[in-house]
């Protein structure tokens, strides 16, 4: 009967451990918060809550027709300044039209820098 109970423990902790459910020595990083209105405004001042719903509309309509929507911390401050640009480069001339404008793009940009992006590093 005890080695019944030692061969299941020793299979259950294999399990266990392969499924990394239990990750020894690795720290997770916390996902970043979300900024206040007002933390936001520190930075560009005169950003207003129809931007913010404008910015993360545009986002998740156009931005998520041909991939999955990226978590604002997935990328740099620096490296969403480049990317956003060019991909509405690509959602404009896919659509045959202007549905992102420049200030579309700001709009985008602020959007994800409130919802937690990474400083330029």
């Amino acid at each position: 009967m005890k080695s019944y109970k030692v061969s299941f423990l020793i299979i259950l902790s294999v399990t266990i451990t392969s499924c990394g459910l239990l990750q020894i020595g690795e720290k997770k990083t916390a996902e970043p918060e979300p900024l206040t209105m007002e933390d936001v405004k520190k930075r560009f001042p005169g950003y207003t809550l129809t931007e913010y719903n404008a910015g993360e509309s545009l986002y998740q309509v156009n931005c998520g027709k041909c991939h999955g929507l990226y978590k604002a911390g997935s990328l740099t401050e620096s490296k969403w300044a480049s990317t956003i640009p060019r991909m509405s480069v690509k959602v404009n001339k896919k659509a045959g039209r202007d549905l992102i404008s420049k200030a579309g793009e700001q709009a985008i940009f602020r959007y994800l820098y409130s919802q937690g992006m990474k400083k330029i590093e």
